[in-house]
């Protein structure tokens, strides 16, 4: 294809021309399909999503696009409602995220807010939370250690973080023999032994963290599953 496109452009031929049309590439509706996005927006279907109230100019001006088509949920909640696939949605808060379905589409998934008080006393894929583990779900919002899990995939056990979100109090997980602790956080080394702590989902203290607008402070940090990484903690 490449040869005859080439040959094409040296020699216009009508056949050629056709050919190398034929192979065009449509240009996409939208240009921020960046490096680092997960989905293209040029394949979400916006005018459907539109109908509940939420537009890519709404996500924008919040600065959460670029965080949900990298495949994040987003940060800030949003009112939906409307009618859709013949449902009427009443007006909810809620966060929002992207998934890919096996046909290729790019799904919109709403993460409303839960209330149920016994969320975390019922199993998590098998999982069964400790007192402890409960009260860190619900203080920190990060369970502090490594739960081994029933992959809902192919039924195996894997080791994930799990985390509470803070506002929709939706449970997440994380793999955490995939996650790798970076080398430095904020301008700062991070020792083995300090790994080696944030890798089995802990708490950890971090000294003279370099901000952007100069100063220098020490925050504690955590892998967050909702984050999908380190966190500060409030």
């Amino acid at each position: 294809d490449a040869k005859a496109i080439e040959d094409n452009h040296r020699n216009p031929t009508p056949e050629g021309g056709k050919r190398a049309e034929m192979l065009r590439v449509p240009k996409p509706d939208f240009h921020e399909f960046k490096q680092g996005y997960r989905f293209d927006p040029a394949k979400i279907d916006w005018e459907n999503l539109k109908k509940v109230g939420i537009t890519a100019d709404t996500l924008k001006n919040t600065k959460d696009f670029d965080r949900v088509m990298r495949g994040y949920k987003s940060r800030n909640t949003y009112t939906v409602s409307g009618t859709v696939g013949g449902f009427f949605l009443k007006p909810t808060d809620v966060k929002l995220s992207f998934y890919q379905a096996k046909d290729g589409t790019v799904v919109p998934k709403l993460h409303g807010v839960q209330q149920d008080e016994k969320l975390l006393q019922r199993p998590f894929h098998e999982h069964g939370f400790t007192k402890q583990e409960q009260g860190n779900l619900q203080g920190t919002g990060n369970l502090g250690g490594i739960a081994e899990i029933k992959d809902p995939k192919n039924g195996e056990q894997i080791p994930v973080f799990v985390s509470r979100d803070r506002y929709t109090h939706e449970l997440e997980y994380m793999r955490a023999d995939k996650w790798k602790c970076p080398d430095t956080i904020c301008g700062v080394q991070v020792s083995p032994e300090q790994k080696a702590a944030f890798e089995a989902g802990q708490a950890v203290k971090m000294e003279n963290l370099q901000f952007r607008d100069g100063t220098k402070r020490s925050a504690y940090l955590q892998v967050s599953a909702v984050e999908r990484g380190l966190e500060f903690l409030p």
